[in-house]
C-alpha cells in the first residue's frame, strides 16, 4: 500500500498536480466503505452517541467533542480555513509574534508556550488535530494508522514511510520509542509526562511499527499523542544529557515542514521551508517568530503590517478597528483561566478560605467589562466546548462579599485594629499574588482581585514579573496566588494537572478521592460511564475548589489579510498545518 501510494503521488506531482500524501490517502479512504467505517470510530468517543468507541485500524479522523469557531462582532470569520479565490502561490516569509524567547526543544520545553509554538513547525507528533464539521478531529501525523486491542491497553501504530529528519536520516520506530522512553524517564525533566503517563512500555515491532503497552485502559490515548508529544531524533540525542542537550538546542532537527535557521536572543527565531517534507513542500519560504514581550507592541506591529499573526486580548480589539489589512478571528480553544492556589501554604488549605476568595471576585463583571463578552464564567476545569462531558450542575460561587467575609470569619480570621485579618495565633492574612507582564487582561484582573481581597482585610502584595520569572515561580511554588491559564487537549482528562503525583500539578493539591476518580475516568472504555465519572469529578472539584476558576475565554487572532489557508482553530493546533499556508500578493 505504501509503495503504491508513493508511486501514484510521484506521478501526480510530475504531472503538475500538487497533492499531499495525506490528501491522496483520504481520497483512497472515500472509495473504501470498510476504511470509512473504521475511520468513524473515535478514541474518546467525542460527539458520538452510544457506548465506547475504539479505533480499529483507524486511518481516518477521530472526532473530539469540541464546538466550531465562533464569530466576532468586528468581522465575520469563516468556519473553515481562510481561503482565497486565487491559486496558492509560493514564496514569502510569514511573521508571528511571540511573548518570550523560545527554545526549540520539545522534551523539557523550558519556555513553555513560546517553545510549543515554534516546535509545531519544526517537529511532528504521531497524531494531530483538525477542525471539520464543527468538531476537532484526531488525524494521523507521523502515524499512518493505528489500532487498539479490545480493552484499550495496547495501541499499535503503523508509521509513515519515507519520512526523513532534517539532516537526511530516516525516521523509524526507534525514534518513537526513544522519545517516549525519554519522556517517561524520571531523571529527565519532561514537561508533558502527564498526558502519556499511562504508558508502561514502548515496543518496536519493526522499522515502521510501534506498540504502546499501557498500565491500564486509556480511551483517549491517540488524542494525547497529538498534545505536544513531538518526536525527537534518536541518532542525535542518544547518550546526551536530555535535560540540557546544548548542541541539539543550538541546532534542533525535526521532521517538520520547516527547518531551524537561526535564533537571536530577544529578537527572533527563524525557520525555512523543508523542500523534502513528507506531506509536500510548504508554500512559504519561511517563518520568523518575533519576540515581542509587550502585548500592546504586538498589536502595534500587527496593525503596521510588521507581524502577520498575534493572539490578542479583548481590550486590544479596538486598536485594530479600521485596519483594512487585519482580520480579527475567533477560534475554538479548550481553555480556562484561574487563580492557582498554593496548597503548601497553611492558611490556603482551608476550603472555606478558598471559597471566600472565589466569592469575592465578580466573574460575570470580568467577562462583561474586561473580556467585553468574549467568554463566559468558568465553573471548573472542563470547558463547555467538550459537549456532554461538561457538567453545568455544580457548586458555583456567585459574587457576594458578605458571604466571603463570613466564610473567613468562620475559618478563624477576624480584623485587627489596622483592618487586616488575623487568626488566633496573631498571624496576619497576607497574599503574594503573582502574574506575568505583557498580558493586559491578566494584569487588570489581578489588580482588581487585589482590591477586592484588601476590602476583606487581606494584605495583598502584587508580584507582576517577566514571563520566564513567572514560570519559574509557578514551577517552584513561589507564590500564594498566581494567575494562569491552561489550554488542554480536546478531551476531558484532567490527570496531568490535578493528580497528586503529576509533575504538572503546580499547586501542590492532593485529594485521594479525586486521584482515584482521575485514574478511573481515563481508564474507562465505555463512553457513557466516562461521561458520568467526569460529571462526578466536576462536582467534587467545584466543592473542594483546588483553584479559583475565572472564565473560559474565546481565542482572538489578529491576522494580516495576506495570510491564506491558516485553519480557523486554536493557534497552537493551526501551526501544525503551516505547510498549507500561503501569502497573497
Amino acid at each position: 500500500m505504501g509503495e503504491s501510494v508513493d508511486r501514484v503521488l510521484q506521478q501526480l506531482r510530475s504531472a503538475g498536480v500538487r497533492v499531499s500524501r495525506r490528501e491522496l490517502l483520504q481520497l483512497a479512504m472515500f472509495s473504501s466503505a470498510a476504511l470509512v467505517s473504521g475511520a468513524a470510530l473515535a478514541a474518546c468517543g467525542g460527539g458520538e452517541e452510544g457506548g465506547a468507541s475504539t479505533p480499529s485500524g483507524a486511518t481516518g479522523a477521530q472526532p473530539s467533542p469540541t464546538a466550531a469557531a465562533a464569530t466576532t462582532p468586528a468581522q465575520q470569520p469563516a468556519a473553515t480555513p481562510t481561503t482565497s479565490a486565487g491559486q496558492p502561490r509560493r514564496g514569502g516569509v510569514w511573521r508571528m509574534a511571540l511573548h518570550a524567547n523560545p527554545t526549540a526543544y520539545p522534551i523539557t520545553i523550558p519556555g513553555a508556550l513560546a517553545d510549543l509554538l515554534v516546535n509545531k513547525t519544526i517537529y511532528n507528533c504521531l497524531t494531530q488535530y483538525q477542525l471539520k464539521d464543527n468538531q476537532i478531529e484526531v488525524v494521523p501525523d507521523l502515524a499512518e494508522s493505528w489500532e487498539a486491542n479490545d480493552d484499550l491497553t495496547e495501541y499499535t501504530f503503523t508509521l509513515k514511510q519515507g519520512v526523513k529528519w532534517h539532516d537526511g536520516q530516516p525516521f523509524t520506530a526507534e525514534d518513537v520509542k526513544f522519545t517516549f522512553d525519554a519522556i517517561l524517564n524520571p531523571n529527565v525533566n519532561a514537561a508533558l509526562r502527564g498526558p502519556v503517563s499511562s504508558i508502561d512500555r514502548v515496543e518496536v515491532v519493526d522499522e515502521y511499527t510501534v506498540r504502546f503497552v499501557l498500565k491500564r485502559p486509556f480511551a483517549p490515548f491517540p488524542v494525547m499523542l497529538g498534545y505536544n508529544q513531538a518526536i525527537v531524533p534518536k541518532h542525535l540525542l542518544e547518550g546526551k544529557d536530555l535535560n540540557q542537550p546544548t548542541e541539539f538546542i543550538a541546532n534542533p532537527v525535526g521532521t517538520g515542514p520547516f527547518k531551524f535557521k537561526e535564533f537571536v536572543q530577544g529578537s527572533h527565531l527563524e525557520v525555512v521551508a523543508n523542500p523534502d517534507y513528507f506531506d509536500g513542500a510548504p508554500y512559504l519560504d519561511g517563518i520568523v517568530f518575533k519576540v515581542i514581550p509587550d502585548g500592546n507592541a504586538r498589536v502595534a506591529q500587527v496593525r503596521a503590517g510588521e507581524v502577520d499573526f498575534a493572539v490578542i486580548e479583548p481590550p486590544q480589539v479596538d486598536a485594530l478597528q479600521g485596519a483594512e489589512n487585519v482580520e480579527i478571528r475567533e477560534a475554538p480553544q479548550v481553555n480556562y483561566y484561574f487563580f492557582a492556589v498554593n496548597h503548601s501554604v497553611p492558611r490556603l488549605q482551608d476550603v472555606r478560605v478558598r471559597r471566600a476568595l472565589s466569592h469575592a471576585i465578580d466573574k460575570q463583571a470580568i467577562v462583561e467589562r474586561v473580556l467585553r463578552g468574549y467568554g463566559q464564567v468558568a465553573t471548573g476545569p472542563i470547558n463547555p466546548l467538550l459537549g456532554d462531558y461538561y457538567n453545568p450542575d455544580v457548586t458555583t460561587y456567585e459574587y457576594d462579599m458578605e458571604k466571603a467575609a463570613a466564610l473567613l470569619e468562620e475559618a478563624g480570621w477576624t480584623k485587627g485594629p489596622d483592618g487586616i485579618l488575623t487568626n488566633a495565633s496573631g498571624e496576619r492574612f497576607t497574599i503574594l499574588f503573582n502574574g506575568p507582564k505583557g498580558f493586559p487582561v491578566m494584569e487588570q484582573v489581578i489588580t482588581y482581585a487585589q482590591q477586592q481581597y484588601q476590602k476583606l482585610g487581606i494584605e495583598v502584595t502584587l508580584d507582576i514579573v517577566d514571563w520566564p520569572i513567572h514560570l519559574e515561580k509557578y514551577r517552584n511554588l513561589q507564590y500564594d496566588l498566581l494567575m494562569e491559564w491552561w489550554i488542554t487537549p480536546p478531551d476531558p482528562d484532567l490527570y496531568d494537572h490535578y493528580h497528586s503525583e503529576s509533575a504538572q500539578n503546580r499547586w501542590a493539591y492532593k485529594n485521594p478521592q479525586l486521584d482515584e476518580l482521575l485514574v478511573q475516568a481515563r481508564s474507562e472504555p465505555d463512553r457513557a460511564k466516562r461521561v458520568q465519572l467526569y460529571h462526578e469529578m466536576q462536582k467534587l472539584i467545584a466543592d473542594d475548589l483546588p483553584v479559583i476558576y475565572l472564565y473560559y475565554p474565546r481565542e482572538l487572532q489578529a491576522m494580516n489579510t495576506r495570510t491564506k489557508d491558516l485553519p480557523l482553530i486554536g493557534y497552537r493546533d493551526a501551526l501544525t498545518w503551516m505547510e498549507k499556508v500561503w501569502l497573497e500578493e
